[in-house]
């Protein structure tokens, strides 16, 4: 069903392959690893909460499918309107999960919602900010970002290694959890070699 669920999401949209899901979910569960090193006091470090991290993270942007294809196939930016709409797929991803309540429903449909809220409170939907954001959905916009960064899109090249390492130490406590981003900074080659597992 959740592979299913993914090729659903890739055939609407060509930005969300196998390989950009899967190394996002892999990212999570690395970024995940090392905050339960740092934090064992509140750390669930179970295979059962990490299962349900990698499922949530490979379903993260499934709210997609109810994204219109003139939008999903855009070759470049969206204008105002257009973003606007796009930003629905976070709780057009969150209804999905809605009805049966097990870990996995409720781990994916919160990720789904809150991936991309930002730590300072400018992101969507919502405008959570801080710890309000849930860990996950903190952990996956991390991973998320660095992996749309290190790839190629219709409106950007790959960014290179000290780009994005500037992003995300501009970026600290604005767009991100400050110790998440510290995480992957410290262990960037860690990241990029997760990403060299899955290319597109």
């Amino acid at each position: 069903m959740i592979l299913r669920m993914i090729a659903m999401a890739e055939l609407r949209d060509p930005t969300e392959t196998a390989g950009h899901v899967g190394r996002v979910a892999d990212l999570a569960i690395m970024l995940y690893d090392a905050w339960c090193d740092r934090h064992p006091d509140r750390a669930d470090s179970s295979g059962r909460t990490r299962d349900s991290l990698r499922i949530g993270a490979l379903l993260h942007d499934v709210g997609k499918v109810g994204i219109s294809d003139a939008i999903l196939r855009k070759p470049g930016r969206l204008d105002e309107a257009e973003f606007a709409e796009m930003k629905q797929h976070t709780e057009i991803g969150a209804k999905l999960f809605a009805g049966i309540r097990t870990d996995f429903d409720e781990i994916s449909a919160t990720i789904a919602l809150c991936h991309h809220e930002r730590w300072d409170g400018r992101g969507y939907p919502r405008g959570l900010s801080g710890e309000a954001i849930p860990l996950f959905a903190r952990i996956v916009t991390v991973a998320d970002v660095f992996d749309a960064l290190s790839s190629r899109r219709s409106y950007k090249d790959t960014w290179s290694r000290a780009k994005i390492v500037a992003f995300f130490e501009e970026q600290i406590g604005k767009h991100f959890d400050p110790e998440l981003a510290q995480i992957l900074l410290l262990n960037m080659p860690l990241a990029e070699a997760i990403r060299a597992r899955r290319p597109d």
